[in-house]
């Protein structure tokens, strides 16, 4: 578990420079506060980190 932690922090950072305002098709994402951002960022880390482990079981 402690290494998925480590996974999400690593994919939470690389996230914070990359995402604050970007274009998803014709949606304009914005974050009102920096705890909106936070939470975004960690359901997003988890999301690509249960996609990859999804990945992974069909190959």
């Amino acid at each position: 578990m402690k290494g998925n932690s480590n996974e999400t922090q690593t994919i939470t950072h690389y996230l914070s420079h990359r995402i604050f305002k970007r274009k998803i098709a014709t949606q304009m994402i914005s974050f009102s506060d920096a705890q909106e951002l936070r939470s975004f960022k960690k359901l997003l880390a988890q999301k690509i980190l249960s996609d990859k482990r999804n990945n992974y079981s069909w190959n």
